[in-house]
């Protein structure tokens, strides 16, 4: 826990170092202005370092860490914190965490992986979360409606077309106004690596989730994303 604490005091003493230096630039260009922005600088660091902490406390197991699970927490909760620091969304910070509280469920805490997933999920905008819980749990439904067909083929092809016909519907119009924009937003989706497309016998594209999705949703529980549909800011 030392190791753990010791991090993030560096970080924190990174952060204050890169604000004086901001602080003097633009106090060099403004005269009078660089203690202000000083103090505006570091109170905003000083809120998200708050978000990321309320966000963490809420979403991890209270159980205390081993050593060995701090040195490997320490650069995932830093990531954590500079995502806040950066203003991402809370459901972006939120996932995160999730997936911190998943990997040590599983006891083995993957730095490496965290990493991939904050990459994914730095600057996704809250209506791609959003969709991206919605359209779990349209998958979810339609694979549950598809157990009694016997062949594998068609059960696969029914939740296919059962969950994009559910999510569009759910999706329109609370989330996207209609079905261009429902294309553009799974477009921005697909480039996360998440989800993957199928051609339609009309020209069009069907959605399906990516192992890298499910493995998502075994650490973050998808199921539970939620968000103001009406709200995609």
């Amino acid at each position: 826990m030392k190791k753990l604490k010791a991090f993030t005091k560096r970080m924190r003493d990174k952060d204050e170092a890169a604000v004086a230096v901001v602080a003097d630039i633009i106090g060099s260009v403004l005269p009078y202005g660089g203690n202000v922005i000083a103090f505006a600088l570091k109170k905003g660091l000083a809120i998200a370092r708050s978000r990321s902490v309320a966000i963490l406390s809420e979403e991890l197991p209270a159980k205390k860490p081993t050593p060995e699970q701090a040195e490997q927490l320490a650069p995932m909760v830093a990531i954590h914190a500079r995502m806040a620091m950066e203003g991402e969304a809370d459901e972006s910070l939120r996932l995160l965490a999730r997936v911190i509280a998943g990997q040590l469920e599983q006891g083995e805490l993957l730095p490496a992986e965290f990493t991939s997933y904050a990459r994914i999920l730095s600057g996704m905008r809250q209506v791609e979360i959003v969709a991206l819980g919605e359209f779990y749990r349209c998958w979810q439904d339609a694979e549950r409606e598809a157990t009694q067909l016997a062949s594998l083929e068609e059960r696969g092809n029914a939740v296919e077309l059962s969950a994009n016909k559910a999510m569009a519907e759910r999706l329109i119009p609370r989330v996207v106004a209609d079905h261009g924009e429902l294309k553009a937003l799974f477009s921005s989706l697909m480039r996360t690596g998440l989800l993957i497309t199928t051609p339609t016998a009309s020209g069009g594209d069907r959605y399906r989730p990516a192992s890298l999705f499910h493995r998502l949703n075994q650490l973050a529980s998808l199921e539970v994303v939620e968000g103001n549909p009406s709200d995609p800011a």
